[in-house]
């Protein structure tokens, strides 16, 4: 629902309502020692090139002039596995989330997309999204 011109009222992961700006932008960064490590904060929204190193070349940026609801949909698209990736390829034999999983799916679990690919797939994304929310409420009501 919009309630100014640069807010807009989103209901958040848990259920509360915040206001998000639409007027401020966001950056997205990747930390660049390949963990899979995402960053998110305000920023001037000044484009900065997606892959460019900032910060002693520790962080690579994604975008540097996303609104806070595509900072935060592209941190939930692309930041699936919280595991660091040197752990979890320790792990992968004996983790059994990771243990069952082909080659492919588990290298994807630390694929940072570009902004390109990101905004292709953000609507279907947040499709399925309230998708699952939906039948997690249907599920829920009828418990």
């Amino acid at each position: 629902r919009l309630l100014t011109p640069s807010l807009t009222l989103v209901r958040t992961v848990n259920t509360r309502y915040q206001l998000m700006s639409e007027d401020k932008r966001y950056s997205v960064l990747i930390q660049a020692n390949g963990e899979g490590h995402i960053s998110m904060g305000t920023s001037d929204g000044k484009h900065i090139p997606y892959g460019t190193k900032m910060f002693n070349d520790m962080w690579i940026v994604v975008a540097n002039d996303f609104t806070e609801a595509d900072a935060r949909t592209y941190v939930r698209m692309n930041w699936k596995e919280m595991t660091p990736y040197s752990v979890a390829k320790t792990l992968r034999q004996c983790k059994p989330s990771f243990k069952d999983m082909t080659d492919e799916e588990f290298e994807a679990l630390w694929y940072r997309q570009t902004p390109e690919e990101f905004y292709k797939a953000k609507e279907d994304f947040l499709l399925k999204e309230a998708e699952a929310e939906a039948r997690q409420k249907t599920e829920t009501a009828g418990n």
